[in-house]
């Protein structure tokens, strides 16, 4: 038995456009915009919603009649921030097409990620009538990417426990021994064949400090047990050590308590501008600042180096692209910034109350 369908008024929209398309093509246009796998929102200038296809109610369970004349807002999920919306509104009022990448909020509360073009339509004058946005689910691939980031984390965890509890311990054991075999050649031998010993045992020494700085940088293990805070605090007093250059850690106290990945991808952001910052900023003083208000967690790491070129995403080995990756998992923003005087800074903004 053939389905029968409900009728859907037209709006203003398909009632302008019907004037302007012939019949057959306006059919033709509209099944194939109705029926297209991309998500495809049509609105006024004003952001009231004039359109919606097919796409749209299966991903968001809308249906039409609960969106007409409404405000894409309603798909605001809290992990997008307002700068970002700002940014997106500003650049479509201004003509241009906005790309990215947001995280909406479905009906029964779900989440969902869309990789979106928003741009305005033109009537022949050339005045701008509507905004229409196209919209790809990427949810799954979403998903899939961090389940691949949360394997080769848990892989780096691993790999830094065996450096600390195996390699390490073995070291500490020969260090031991060498430092017996010293005191031993010190009294039976000559003066060089104790200067070779303590040869040996400064070289221990320092494999064993390393494979520590390596095991650390792998496995944080102040972050389980200690929290962001003092992992980041403990972050800082290392690269202060190893690079001999004045490393400071400021923070204000935080009112509320993150998840453990959000704390991980944070940590990692921190670690990996520090790096970058030694690397390639040659810097005298940084400093890494964790702060929360107004309802924003902020994550700040400034150098007084020399600065990260303009294109260093597109340069092997700085990690900004890991950086802004991570960042987007748990809804940041993350921006980076010449220093008035020489320096950069990194930025990485969470909206709190969405955790």
């Amino acid at each position: 038995m053939k389905k029968s369908h409900k009728a859907v008024p037209e709006n203003h929209l398909q009632q302008g456009l019907r004037s302007e398309v012939p019949q057959d093509h306006f059919h033709i246009l509209s099944h194939a915009v109705d029926q297209s796998p991309s998500i495809v929102v049509i609105t006024d200038t004003d952001g009231n919603i004039q359109y919606v296809n097919g796409s749209f109610s299966r991903v968001t369970g809308y249906s039409i009649d609960e969106v007409l004349g409404k405000n894409p807002r309603l798909l605001k999920s809290g992990r997008t921030s307002e700068e970002e919306y700002r940014n997106l509104w500003e650049t479509i009022t201004d003509g241009g097409d906005w790309r990215g990448q947001l995280v909406n909020k479905k009906k029964d509360g779900g989440f969902y990620w869309c990789s979106s073009v928003i741009s305005g339509l033109r009537n022949s004058e050339g005045q701008v009538t509507h905004f229409i946005s196209l919209s790809e689910d990427i949810t799954k691939r979403k998903e899939l990417e961090q389940t691949m980031v949360s394997l080769a984390e848990q892989e780096r965890q691993s790999i830094g426990r065996e450096l600390h509890d195996a390699l390490g311990q073995q070291l500490t054991g020969i260090s031991l021994l060498a430092k017996a075999l010293q005191m031993k050649v010190a009294k039976c031998c000559g003066e060089e064949a104790e200067a070779d010993a303590i040869e040996i045992l400064s070289l221990v020494n320092e494999a064993l400090s390393q494979t520590r700085q390596l095991s650390h940088g792998l496995f944080p293990v102040a972050l389980e047990r200690l929290g962001l805070s003092a992992a980041l605090a403990e972050l800082v007093e290392t690269h202060r050590r190893r690079f001999k250059v004045e490393c400071h850690f400021n923070e204000e106290r935080l009112t509320r308590n993150l998840d453990h990945q959000t704390n991980l991808h944070l940590y990692r952001i921190a670690q990996e501008a520090l790096t970058n910052a030694f690397k390639h900023g040659n810097p005298s003083e940084v400093v890494v600042s964790l702060a929360q208000h107004d309802g924003f967690l902020e994550l700040a790491v400034s150098d007084n180096g020399i600065g990260l070129p303009d294109r260093a995403d597109r340069l092997n080995g700085l990690g900004l692209v890991i950086m802004r990756y991570r960042a987007a998992m748990i809804g940041c923003d993350l921006t980076k910034e010449q220093r008035v005087g020489g320096g950069t800074t990194v930025h990485c903004k969470l909206l709190t109350d969405a955790v």
